[in-house]
Order: C-alpha cells, then sequence, then structure tokens
C-alpha cells in the first residue's frame, strides 16, 4: 500500500512560528499583568497597615486623661514577615483645644512612601473633658 505525501498534511513551519509568536506575546502580557497586580497587592496592605497604626495610636491618644493628650510626631518602622518588606510610617498629631465646650480636637495623620512616591491617611476626632 502506498502513502500519498499531498495527503498528510500537517504543520508548516511558517504557520508554527507564528503560533509561537502569539503564545509569547500572550504570556509576556499576563507576566505584565501579574506584576502589576502584585505591586497593587503590596500597596493596599501597607495602606491597610498604616490605617490600623494610626487607629490603634488614636485609640491611645483618645484613652488617655484630657489634660494628658497632646500634640506631637512619632515615627514607626513595621517589617511585614510574609513578603519581608520594611514599612517606614510616620505619624503626626495636632490638638486644638476649645476652650468653650473644653473639647478638644485631635487631628492625626500617617504618612509613608511607597514607590517614591507619599501616601497619608488622615483620622479626626474630637474629646471632650470628664
Amino acid at each position: 500500500m502506498a502513502i500519498d505525501v499531498k495527503a498528510n498534511k500537517g504543520f508548516s513551519l511558517l504557520e508554527l512560528m507564528v503560533a509561537l509568536v502569539i503564545i509569547g506575546i500572550s504570556i509576556v502580557s499576563l507576566m505584565q499583568l501579574s506584576v502589576a497586580v502584585l505591586n497593587n497587592n503590596l500597596r493596599n496592605n501597607i495602606r491597610n497597615a498604616a490605617i490600623e497604626i494610626l487607629s490603634n495610636h488614636v485609640y491611645d491618644l483618645v484613652s488617655k486623661p484630657f489634660d494628658k493628650i497632646s500634640s506631637g510626631t512619632s515615627s514607626f518602622t513595621k517589617k511585614d514577615i510574609i513578603r519581608s518588606y520594611r514599612e517606614q510610617y510616620t505619624i503626626f498629631d495636632n490638638i486644638t483645644f476649645q476652650p468653650l465646650g473644653n473639647l478638644k480636637i485631635i487631628n492625626s495623620k500617617i504618612e509613608w512612601k511607597f514607590r517614591n512616591r507619599t501616601y497619608f491617611y488622615k483620622i479626626t476626632t474630637v474629646v471632650a473633658k470628664k
């Protein structure tokens, strides 16, 4: 039995090369997308840590006796054990006394840098003299 060579159809070298180029471009695009997603995830984790640090800090301020609450600046370094990154956070407190109602307005702000860009988050609360 003779084999007909023209009946054997397969992929030509050109078709194979085009397919490889398309697959390569797709893989590179997916890798770039993955890097962007990981970068956003890390930025959000750092932001969440900053919000938690500032919330705890304001809670500590509000827990103090009224006369002990004062303005100031403090700095924190937090290391994420899972991802092994370190982030420097700076907290600024601006306390305004309102003598009319025996109130103190606490404006707290936390700042941090990520990829050479400065981010911040603010919390404002009021404390009354008991």
